[in-house]
């Protein structure tokens, strides 16, 4: 009954209180207070999806990062900076260890989670100016520069109208089973964004987990700011709204490969060894398909990157940043050009002119050409496929442990050679103990 009375006066004091000029300023009620669910008019299930559906951007377009989030609240889990501010309703976004909003200590539930976001780095200003493009948007008429901040129902505006990834589950049960939820995400309890005077509300919560069941949040709530189970009473909805996944960690610098690809250590130990760089300080692309000028390139850097005698006859190589290594591979009689005259570096190269690339290269090394057994090709259900002038080539890798079947039976002599294969096949030619998985 309490309760209600203070409602029906807020109500009053609205009517007789003029409003800051907002197409649609409301006065919500209390948030995160214990709700009355049949009061205010309920946002169907369905709805709520529909408005969170197709989100592709994430919290951190608007300067936040959940490491940025997660490090501010995690200076703070142990002292009473945040924790134990009293919840007071309305706009309110002073924590103890910083009153300057109100002037003294006080938060409502997404009070306190504006607050912890921009103090982490979220443009308040930016979410602002996007909430109040929902005709929904509400604002408590405190005229506080963030006080679209500090309204629950608001942040279901800003996953609709700032197109954020946001996941909804009917209860918090199967939100913590679903395993989508991380430390720093904000989780929106929702109700309805359309208050008639009752007490049913919304809550909003920081996710607070150490891994994804676990049912820890960070909020504030009639008991004031604490670290506790998710507050569950009253939704229609929890909305999971995301920030960005983590990139996956980078492997010898290349954000695109990972310790656990069969790729790994041979592209570590080609870039180790100065054989082959990325296409990019941190990007190797290993399925980008390798180009004659690639593959001369890294044998040039195999052999010491000794200087040619000449240039090129080629004038398709005139200024070409591998004009050097296709000099010293065609005067090694390594390779030659593709006809016309020319020399066509960025053609791709196919496994079998790998194979014989490699071939001549070690020839260069040796001064005398490697044995080669034909044999060991009938071993592949396509070395039919292998064209003439390639079958020594494709023997000696074969034999020497260069190359071996994709799939175990196929040697793919015409498919396109990939960066993440050369890596390999370079490692083999230096350890060729090493039984290549791929290629």
């Amino acid at each position: 009954m309490k309760k209600k009375l203070i409602s029906a006066l807020l109500g009053l004091c609205l009517a007789l209180t003029p409003c800051p000029a907002l197409a649609h300023t409301t006065l919500a009620p209390e948030e995160g207070v214990d709700p009355a669910p049949s009061l205010n008019q309920q946002v169907p299930l369905a709805e709520v999806r529909q408005r969170c559906a197709g989100g592709t951007e994430y919290l951190d377009k608007f300067g936040v990062t959940r490491k940025s989030l997660v490090s501010e609240l995690s200076a703070h889990q142990y002292d009473g900076f945040y924790l134990g501010t009293p919840q007071v309703g309305g706009d309110w976004q002073s924590p103890r260890g910083d009153v300057s909003y109100n002037g003294a200590p006080g938060m409502n539930c997404a009070g306190f989670v504006s607050y912890a976001l921009r103090r982490a780095g979220m443009d308040g200003d930016t979410v602002t100016a996007v909430i109040r493009q929902s005709p929904t948007a509400i604002t408590w008429g405190s005229g506080r520069p963030f006080q679209y901040l500090s309204g629950a129902s608001n942040y279901l505006n800003l996953i609709q109208y700032g197109n954020l990834v946001a996941h909804v589950f009917e209860t918090k049960w199967e939100l913590l089973a679903s395993g989508q939820a991380e430390k720093g995400d904000v989780i929106l309890r929702f109700w309805t964004d359309r208050f008639t005077g009752g007490d049913a509300d919304n809550h909003l919560m920081i996710y607070w987990g150490d891994n994804p069941h676990e049912d820890k949040v960070w909020q504030n709530t009639i008991g004031g700011n604490q670290i506790s189970p998710i507050a569950e009473t009253a939704a229609t909805a929890f909305v999971l709204i995301k920030f960005a996944p983590e990139p996956p960690p980078a492997f010898a610098g290349f954000t695109d490969v990972r310790a656990e690809d069969w790729y790994a250590a041979p592209i570590q130990f080609a870039k180790e060894n100065g054989f082959m760089q990325g296409v990019a300080p941190t990007l190797f692309d290993p399925a980008g398909t390798v180009t004659r000028a690639q593959a001369v390139s890294v044998l040039h850097n195999m052999a010491g990157r000794p200087t040619p005698s000449a240039p090129a006859p080629f004038p398709d190589i005139e200024g070409h940043w591998a004009s050097t290594a296709i000099a010293w591979a065609q005067e090694a009689g390594i390779s030659t050009g593709t006809g016309d005259g020319l020399f066509s570096p960025a053609l791709p190269v196919t496994r079998e002119q790998v194979a014989q690339l490699f071939l001549g290269f070690c020839t260069y090394m040796a001064s005398e050409p490697p044995e080669a057994d034909p044999a060991v090709l009938s071993l592949y259900t396509d070395s039919g496929a292998i064209s003439p002038w390639a079958l020594e080539g494709m023997a000696w890798a074969v034999g020497y442990g260069l190359l071996s079947g994709k799939g175990g039976q196929a040697l793919a002599p015409q498919d396109p050679c990939t960066r993440a294969q050369l890596a390999q096949i370079l490692q083999n030619y230096y350890q060729p103990q090493t039984p290549p998985a791929q290629p």
